[in-house]
């Protein structure tokens, strides 16, 4: 979902296995228009792994006005620490085991997203994106490539941890918060006893025992699901926060008109673009090519397209 668009003020982007509704609707009631795009409550027309439903999404992006905010709930599933046996990420291979089909759509979705949220920068928004704690989504190279772009530019970067459970979540679900946006670290509040007590995570993991061997393991459990939903609470605090708190968020629009103006160096031996194969938009990438060739955009990078 963004929030703050050009003729919306907020808007909030979902992936596509990401409920929202309760974000909708709390966001909204803050006084601000909301777009949101989510498969779950608005189908196919919202799958971002179709290229109409990239477009789409790309389209909605663009509506987001300088100071807005641009929050993304990334599919989770195969980057969290309950799936390491499967997907098989880690350091030294962020993209898993791409043998998997699952593995190669979040790939995919992880790469759209990331390409989205640079143009969210260009354009003076900030970003927002929401993960479990464990998830390994932030290894992934083009995440560091924002991040080291961000400092290039004087842009800073704010990661940190965070509770659902401070914010309506059933359970504690320990989570992360990365992005520009300037009010990320005030998201954690401190798990008192009283509401710890109040959660629960039963039914959210499975702990079992091999007879043979005595191995212990924890499994996915039928609540796991479930946790992706975002409680109203939270969409709501991140409406709040963005929209009216004291927080300055001039910065990141100065920083934005100084590379605009040209009054910050621009050296592409700087920032080397990455391979954005992973997004699988060859079909887009044809068309900006000749659209470049016919002289009507001149790409920032020419090694980049």
């Amino acid at each position: 979902m963004l929030y703050s668009l050009g003729d919306v003020p907020c808007h909030r982007l979902c992936g596509p296995s990401v409920g929202s509704g309760g974000l909708r609707q709390s966001t909204s009631g803050c006084g601000r228009k909301t777009l949101d795009f989510d498969i779950l409550t608005r189908g196919a027309d919202n799958d971002i792994c179709t290229l109409s439903g990239f477009l789409k999404l790309l389209q909605q992006s663009l509506r987001v006005r300088a100071d807005g905010l641009a929050a993304f709930g990334v599919p989770c599933s195969s980057y969290i620490f309950l799936n390491c046996p499967t997907h098989k990420r880690c350091p030294e291979n962020p993209f898993g085991d791409e043998t998997l089909a699952y593995v190669r759509a979040a790939n995919m979705i992880g790469c759209r997203v990331a390409l989205l949220l640079l143009i969210m920068i260009c354009r003076a928004v900030y970003i927002f994106v929401e993960q479990p704690a464990s998830s390994r989504l932030f290894l992934v190279p083009y995440y560091a490539f924002i991040q080291d772009m961000c400092g290039h530019f004087g842009i800073k970067f704010r990661n940190s941890f965070f509770w659902m459970g401070s914010y309506g979540h059933f359970s504690q679900k320990p989570s992360r918060g990365w992005g520009t946006a300037p009010w990320i670290p005030r998201l954690f509040l401190r798990m008192t006893a009283g509401l710890r007590n109040k959660l629960s995570s039963e039914g959210v993991t499975v702990k079992k025992v091999d007879p043979k061997t005595g191995k212990k393991t924890v499994s996915g459990g039928p609540k796991l699901k479930s946790t992706e939903e975002y409680p109203r609470g939270f969409g709501r605090t991140l409406a709040i926060r963005h929209i009216f708190g004291k927080d300055k968020k001039r910065g990141l629009l100065k920083c934005t008109l100084k590379i605009a103006e040209k009054k910050l160096p621009l050296k592409e031996e700087a920032i080397v673009p990455l391979d954005w194969s992973h997004a699988e938009l060859d079909e887009l990438k044809c068309f900006l090519r000749a659209e470049a060739a016919a002289g009507k955009w001149t790409p920032l990078f020419s090694e980049g397209l």
